[in-house]
């Protein structure tokens, strides 16, 4: 089930109309019928490696409780994580020993498995690993309910494409006896409606011209690569923070405040806060699991750079079996250890001029590395990342490859600028409303209510009519991570 599909607003709403309904004791019982109907929408075969994981954090967990060893925690550290190595990496291991041979003489053959890695099992192995690791170190106490560990791991609202939780947060929420507010579950609708615009009316309608690029690149040559890396920079940000919206919304209307996984990335002034503004949760638990393990920023300057290094492979590494994940994740390791050895005349220089224009021009700089990296993100080889970059600023016809992209029409020219305009204004309002401690969802229902309606009203037949017309068939981009 997708969140944009009818079939799981049906199950939503029953969800929420019977969770309210009946008393607080059973209640978790209740969500974890509800992952299990969810999670099973996208096949049985996938259940069992979700169980398997649970079952071992779980035990891992009380035995780590009461012996603190470490070769222990390792063992079953390792035994979390040999699901996700198997399903999601053996294949691209086996694949790269092959090419490898090749260049040494050996025939040309197929030793992959196929495997398809089971739904959302990136997120939730990272969420077992944490929570491991937080019982282990004292941080919280071991669960002693199997059922609410499965609850918090197999949550139907952020299992597919996180936020990533963290168990000493997620798990009491699950204890603590909540009464029905409709504030909250409204404001939950309303990020429900925002992520759907996002998606349906934003990152879909962008993907066509995107797709249409990177589909099939050597038809390309010239600018239309900029403006598709451009694009796909907006569509990507549009898609995965209108899924964490709706992930955000459906918890809001169960009484779960999952975690702000976006704080207005594009806005960044330099790589390093560009992460703590995109992808928040996985950065934090990065930062918390990776980084500071190694020895983080306590140490010497090349230490420090190599752990930035190990980190972003690793971040790479998690997005997915491919070289242009780790070409993207190793390269926002280099802006990182570039920028950190930089900062002193950065900021000498941002001495020199005024305050907005220095700022607005280190977005900007920043706002090209980053776009520059989703085109590896994006690109599906390495050979196709080399292509663009070698032919983006030479070649001819420019008009008649915006028609060949899909822009058949001055009207879809401008509706897609029109995207890209409304997603920074509302970045930038969104930005303002924060310092002074509110939202923008906040002050929308400060509105009069007959504006508000019709608004409504003219969002949902937006909606209807883009699902129509450019489709609800494009799947979120994170599910496959």
């Amino acid at each position: 089930m997708s969140f944009s599909s009818v079939s799981f607003y049906v199950f939503m709403f029953a969800v929420f109309f019977i969770y309210w309904g009946i008393p607080h004791k059973f209640r978790y019982i209740l969500l974890a019928l509800a992952n299990l109907i969810f999670y099973l929408s996208f096949g049985v075969k996938f259940l069992p490696v979700l169980i398997a994981e649970i079952i071992i954090a779980y035990f891992g967990a009380r035995v780590l409780e009461k012996k603190k060893d470490k070769m222990l925690f390792a063992l079953i550290i390792v035994l979390t994580l040999i699901p996700l190595i198997t399903f999601k990496y053996v294949d691209f291991a086996i694949y790269t020993f092959d090419k490898v041979m090749v260049k040494f003489g050996a025939p040309i053959l197929d030793h992959t498995l196929k495997l398809v890695a089971p739904i959302g099992i990136s997120f939730y192995t990272f969420e077992l690993i944490s929570y491991i690791t937080d019982v282990y170190k004292g941080k919280i106490a071991a669960e002693k309910n199997i059922i609410k560990v499965f609850v918090f791991a197999g949550f139907f609202a952020n299992i597919t494409s996180g936020p990533i939780e963290r168990a000493g947060v997620f798990l009491p929420k699950i204890d603590e006896e909540k009464r029905f507010n409709y504030e909250e579950a409204t404001f939950g609708l309303k990020l429900v409606m925002l992520g759907l615009v996002k998606k349906i009316c934003g990152a879909n309608v962008l993907k066509q011209y995107v797709d249409n690029v990177f589909g099939n690149i050597y038809a390309y040559r010239g600018p239309v690569f900029i403006i598709a890396i451009v694009l796909y920079t907006y569509e990507i940000y549009l898609d995965f923070s209108g899924y964490t919206d709706m992930a955000r919304g459906f918890g809001k209307m169960l009484g779960f405040s999952l975690s702000e996984n976006f704080l207005r990335p594009y806005l960044s002034c330099g790589i390093k806060e560009f992460f703590a503004r995109w992808h928040v949760s996985l950065s934090m638990w990065l930062k918390d699991y990776v980084y500071i393990p190694l020895g983080g920023s306590r140490c010497k300057k090349t230490r420090k750079y190599v752990n930035l290094m190990i980190t972003f492979f690793v971040s790479g590494l998690w997005h997915g079996a491919s070289f242009t994940f780790i070409v993207w994740g190793l390269l926002h390791g280099i802006y990182q250890c570039v920028a950190d050895l930089i900062k002193p005349f950065v900021d000498k220089i941002s001495g020199f001029g005024r305050g907005r224009a220095i700022r607005a021009v280190r977005i900007f700089v920043t706002f090209l590395l980053v776009s520059f990296a989703w085109m590896f993100f994006r690109a599906n080889s390495l050979s196709d990342a080399k292509y663009i970059m070698m032919n983006m600023f030479i070649g001819d016809n420019f008009y008649g490859q915006l028609l060949q992209m899909g822009f058949l029409s001055v009207l879809s020219i401008v509706f897609t600028v029109l995207i890209i305009g409304l997603t920074i204004a509302y970045d930038v309002y969104s930005e303002r409303l924060s310092a002074k401690g509110s939202d923008v969802i906040t002050e929308f229902g400060r509105l009069p209510l007959v504006f508000r309606y019709v608004l409504y009203v003219a969002i949902g037949v937006m909606i209807i009519v883009l699902r129509a017309h450019v489709g609800a068939g494009a799947e979120f981009i994170y599910i496959k991570f």
